[in-house]
Parts: structure tokens; C-alpha cells; sequence
């Protein structure tokens, strides 16, 4: 398996580290290229965005924003330990052009919440979930990073998890297993786990059914 481009977010210093650790075993072991990106603020944001009108306040607003992009990227280049990567930064919003600049990437890799300094993290990623379209990866805090070898489909025979199947086929192809998992079943107008696990099976995908009864939400029983 390889993959293109990974595509990893630099919202802050901590978290660019934690998102290259992440990222490190693909490229090692998948040949992925690594494309980091920071968005630098265009506008300030808030009440006090007006006051940033007088051109002494834009100059100061300019260069702090300059010299936050500079620590991020040697954040960067400090987590890379020597791996290559390419670096791009751009004027805008957060919330719009992270995700837009992700859609040309095989597999996006993030902090988790936790592993940021912003208290707004969870709100950056999943806007980059959204804006991208892109399968999302997130290591769990404290765990080893390693490329993923099992993996487990939450199915529902919907048009959303048939989309997310169809662009993390990469990441299936030499998985040692998957699990294409239904939770109480479907309805009869849509495929079965089944009938999912068998398609996946015909591209030499290692898959197989698993059908379980609900227990509380379909998220506590995953």
C-alpha cells in the first residue's frame, strides 16, 4: 500500500508536534509525502476587530501574527527530526481554508483535542472533518503512533459511510483485518454488512461481517 499526501494542520506549536509524531509512521512505512499548512489570521476576529482599523494596530496585529507562524513552523521542523515535508501558509480563516486545502489529500492527520494548546482544537477538527471530505486520522492520547493494521466499519448501509469506505480504501488494501461492523442490523432497502465485507473481499480487502445487538447508543456499542 501507499499512500500520495498526508496532509497535517498547524494550529498551534504543541499540537503540530503531536500531529507530526502521528504522521512519522505512515510516511516511514507507507512512502507518504507530508504537506503541513498554518493559516495565518487575515482580519483580527472579535469585538476589538474594529480597533484594528488604525494602521499602527494592523502593523503590530501583522507581525505578531508573522512571528506565531515562524514558532509553529519550527515546532515543524523540530518534530520532523529529519523527514521531509513541505510547508505552506496562507491568509484566511481557520475554519474554512484548513479543510478546503485538505481535499487533495490520500489521509489527514491531527491532534487530539487534548494534544493542543487552543481550547478551540475540537472545533478545528471537526471542521476539517466536515470541509474536507477526507478520512480523518486521530491518535488517542499517550498511545505509540503507528500506522493502523485492523481496522473496524461502523455500517449502516448509508450513502455517508459508503463515501467513507470508497476514500479510505488505501488504508485498507494490506490491512491484516477489517470488520465491517452493523449494529442491530439494517433495513431492507440498503445492503447488509454482509454484502459490504464481500464487495471488500473482491478487491482482495481482508474483510469480514460482524452483526451485534444494540446496547445504549450505536456510539457506546462501537
Amino acid at each position: 500500500m501507499t499512500l500520495g499526501q498526508i496532509f497535517i494542520p498547524a494550529f498551534d506549536r504543541q499540537g503540530v508536534q503531536y500531529a507530526f509524531r502521528a504522521a512519522r509512521p505512515f510516511a516511514d512505512q507507507l512512502g507518504a509525502s507530508l504537506v503541513v499548512m498554518h493559516v495565518r489570521e487575515a482580519v483580527p476576529l472579535g469585538p476589538a476587530a474594529g480597533d484594528f482599523a488604525h494602521p499602527s494596530l494592523m502593523a503590530q496585529f501583522e507581525e505578531k501574527v508573522a512571528h506565531r507562524a515562524k514558532q509553529i513552523h519550527d515546532a515543524a521542523v523540530e518534530a520532523a527530526k529529519g523527514t521531509p515535508f513541505n510547508w505552506f501558509e496562507c491568509d484566511g480563516l481557520e475554519d474554512y481554508d484548513y479543510g478546503t486545502s485538505a481535499r487533495v489529500a490520500d489521509l489527514i492527520v491531527v491532534p487530539c483535542p487534548s494534544g493542543c494548546s487552543r481550547p478551540d482544537a475540537d472545533r478545528l477538527i471537526e471542521s476539517l472533518l466536515i470541509g474536507s471530505g477526507r478520512p480523518v486520522f486521530i491518535l488517542p492520547k499517550d498511545q505509540e503512533p503507528a500506522a493502523p493494521q485492523s481496522f473496524l466499519v461502523g455500517w449502516n448501509g448509508s450513502l455517508e459511510i459508503s463515501r467513507a469506505l470508497a476514500v479510505t480504501r488505501p488504508l485498507l488494501e494490506d490491512a491484516e483485518a477489517v470488520t465491517v461492523l452493523s449494529v442491530g442490523g439494517t433495513n431492507n432497502s440498503v445492503p447488509e454488512a454482509s454484502a459490504a465485507a464481500h464487495a471488500l473481499r473482491q478487491s482482495n480487502i481482508a474483510a469480514k461481517a460482524k452483526m451485534v445487538d444494540k446496547s445504549g447508543s450505536v456510539t457506546d456499542t462501537l
